[in-house]
């Protein structure tokens, strides 16, 4: 009887493998556990890139929308200018991919965004660090479109990028339209012109600051911590502390145009200059 249960298994399992071919393609980092989507745990810039270029994409074609990346170690990766979760030059829409670093770290070993979120994907990041360079041109994470999503949550860390291009802002994340949530986290030791932390824009990007700190972090002209250009900034919790602007009334904490709409905790706060928000 123990024996007719176990060939039954092994068929059931044959036949989903040979009716979901990424199953089979993917055998090398795929681990389906707890977690209600495709799994892969990554030790190496080579696994980074095969599972972020080929792997996802090709459970994509497949039907599969859901991910989570794992870092078993410390990784650098190369930078990019075109967005991260793509097969070859076409986007991959709905996608919805989560990196748990486990304490560890996602480095840039050369220039450009290590997340370069657009829209419509989702990319949540959680007890990782993702750590830039400190001769960069472009921002650590960037989101474009209107249904771009990008959440840090408890134990996230973006830190160490230093944008030294004269053209663009933003040192940490730069919202160019689409939603970026921070619940947790920290921010720190970031800079650009305009912007050191988080720089804001397009009038329908969004920053929902719900948690995490915001600290450390410098910019050349205005903004020190938070830069919003256009868009809604809503603060319902969190810090934004003991972060730097170069300019006079540059805002060491926040700087904001006419064009941009802010509230704090539950208050209108107009444009201009704050080097202290609550």
């Amino acid at each position: 009887m123990k024996k007719t249960w176990y060939v039954l298994i092994v068929l059931v399992v044959l036949f989903t493998t040979c009716k979901n071919p990424w199953m089979a393609n993917l055998v090398g980092n795929l681990i389906k556990d707890e977690y209600d989507g495709i799994v892969f745990r990554v030790a190496s810039r080579s696994e980074w890139e095969t599972i972020v270029m080929e792997k996802i994409p090709t459970a994509y074609e497949e039907g599969a929308r859901k991910f989570y990346i794992i870092l078993t170690e410390d990784i650098g990766v190369d930078g990019t200018t075109t967005y991260t979760f793509r097969d070859g030059t076409l986007l991959l829409p709905d996608i919805n991919v989560t990196i748990i670093g486990n304490g560890h770290t996602l480095s840039l070993i050369s220039a450009g965004n290590l997340l370069n979120i657009t829209t419509p994907q989702t990319v949540t990041i959680r007890d990782i660090t993702l750590k830039g360079l400190n001769n960069n041109n472009r921002v650590l994470v960037f989101i474009e479109g209107n249904y771009a999503n990008f959440t840090m949550e408890n134990g996230s860390i973006v830190t160490g990028n230093i944008n030294t291009a004269n053209i663009n802002n933003g040192g940490g994340v730069y919202v160019n339209s689409g939603t970026f949530n921070m619940n947790g986290g920290i921010i720190s030791d970031n800079t650009s012109n305009d912007g050191g932390g988080v720089y804001l824009t397009n009038d329908v990007g969004v920053f929902n600051m719900n948690g995490g700190t915001i600290t450390g972090n410098t910019a050349n002209n205005s903004g020190g911590g938070v830069y919003v250009s256009r868009g809604t900034f809503t603060k319902n919790g969190g810090t934004v502390s003991d972060n730097n602007a170069n300019n006079t009334n540059g805002g060491n904490a926040l700087f904001v145009t006419i064009y941009g709409i802010v509230t704090i905790g539950g208050n209108p706060y107009p444009n201009g200059f704050y080097d202290f928000i609550p």
